[in-house]
């Protein structure tokens, strides 16, 4: 018997976002994006359905419904990575601090600690990756 699942609301994080790019609707779009992609790249979504990934088997050990499910478009993750790989070469200082905040879900205060440089730092090499992907993503 199948369960029908709620449209996701992304209302909430779409207005934290917005409010936090300074209500760029782009930029905040794009931080919701980025925040599914990670999702779906952790989660092992866009792989044939017999397979998952090690991280979503690992938090998914009994197979209960526990894992996350991302709320974004294949095509719309490939484009994300596409324009992540392209930061990751243009701007690596960038790309690690999205990787750090996006994918592993750190804190600016840690990452700051551990890559030994100020929170305002942090913040502004985030904001500018956003940047970096939300210009790729909007010129595809």
């Amino acid at each position: 018997m199948g369960y029908a699942q709620a449209e996701p609301d992304f209302s909430e994080a779409f207005q934290e976002a917005r409010a936090t790019a300074g209500r760029d609707d782009s930029i905040a779009k794009t931080e919701v994006l980025l925040e599914q992609f990670c999702i779906w790249a952790r989660t092992g979504s866009g792989v044939p359905a017999k397979y998952r990934s090690i991280m979503a088997a690992t938090m998914n050990i009994e197979g209960e419904s526990t894992v996350r499910e991302a709320c974004i478009s294949d095509d719309q993750a490939l484009e994300i990575d596409q324009a992540w790989r392209q930061l990751e070469d243009a701007r690596p200082d960038e790309a690690l601090v999205l990787q750090l905040y996006y994918m592993h879900e750190w804190e600016i205060p840690k990452i700051s600690r551990v890559c030994k440089a100020s929170k305002s730092t942090v913040s502004m090499l985030r904001k500018c990756g956003l940047s970096f992907i939300d210009a790729k993503i909007q010129d595809e």
